[in-house]
């Protein structure tokens, strides 16, 4: 049974958003962002996600799930007219979804029917503890023809064996022109400290970033993702690598996703 109305208040879920930054490209029609929710309780004092997800059992994992893609997809349709057609908004999906909701996909689809919004303008983004029935939904988020992030990337609980062989092989033998739609997202902690002037910890960073790199050649089409950005030095580093975005303070914090909302742009 659901706990979630006992934690927030299910009626005023605060839909934020943090752009993603494509570092080789100042095209400004390029409009990407993660979608970040904030909360509220029942007294009305704001909650954060690492505040609420640790209280939630199953259940209300499953429930703020489909609250925050009911309430993110009105949200995007009510931003129609600012939103090109190319825009990609990126939506965080649990692990207890990924394992017990099977009906999923076609809940999807009668939402994007409900709200006129295109798949292809959706990307689904799973974390670390995606663990029983990832390599299913991956292939299904992609042969439904919605993008896949892979958050947190590096982390113990999604190390490079997990990566390699649950997802990019998996979706390689699906169909290689699937891997475009791959985004593999850099955990922050290797990267905010990447022109800290401490030579065996800039090292190891470094060596982790040229690392996901090859895989990045060995798995054609993918696009990396680094986060935590916070500096323009450590911006141009990535860049200068080859990492395809950039998410972080260093452009934007996450802000209430509106019609004031606009993409910043990579200016070295």
């Amino acid at each position: 049974m659901s706990n979630l109305k006992n934690i927030i208040d299910v009626d005023k879920l605060l839909i934020h958003a943090q752009p993603i930054i494509n570092l080789k490209s100042n095209d400004a029609n390029l409009q990407y962002f993660e979608i970040l929710s904030r909360f509220l309780n029942n007294e009305g004092n704001m909650l954060y996600p690492d505040e609420v997800f640790p209280k939630l059992n199953s259940d209300s994992l499953i429930e703020l799930d489909i609250l925050i893609l009911e309430t993110t997809y009105k949200k995007l349709n009510q931003m129609s007219s600012i939103l090109n057609k190319d825009y990609m908004a990126t939506i965080n999906i649990s692990a207890e979804t990924i394992k017990n909701k099977l009906d999923f996909f076609d809940y999807l689809k009668q939402l994007e029917e409900k709200h006129a919004i295109n798949s292809e303008n959706i990307t689904l983004e799973i974390n670390e503890k995606s663990n029983e029935g990832l390599t299913d939904f991956v292939i299904k988020t992609l042969t439904n023809n919605y993008s896949l992030a892979i958050d947190d990337f590096g982390t113990k609980n999604f190390p490079i064996q997990k990566l390699r062989y649950d997802v990019l092989v998996e979706v390689e033998k699906e169909s290689p022109a699937l891997l475009k739609k791959v985004k593999v997202k850099l955990d922050q902690s290797f990267i905010k400290n990447l022109d800290i002037d401490n030579a065996l910890d800039n090292a190891i960073d470094h060596a982790f970033i040229d690392m996901i790199l090859t895989v990045k050649n060995r798995f054609k089409g993918i696009e990396i993702v680094a986060e935590g950005v916070e500096t323009l030095n450590i911006a141009n580093l990535l860049s200068n690598k080859g990492i395809d975005f950039g998410q972080g303070y260093f452009w934007k914090k996450p802000a209430l996703l509106d019609e004031s909302y606009s993409q910043p742009l990579f200016e070295r």
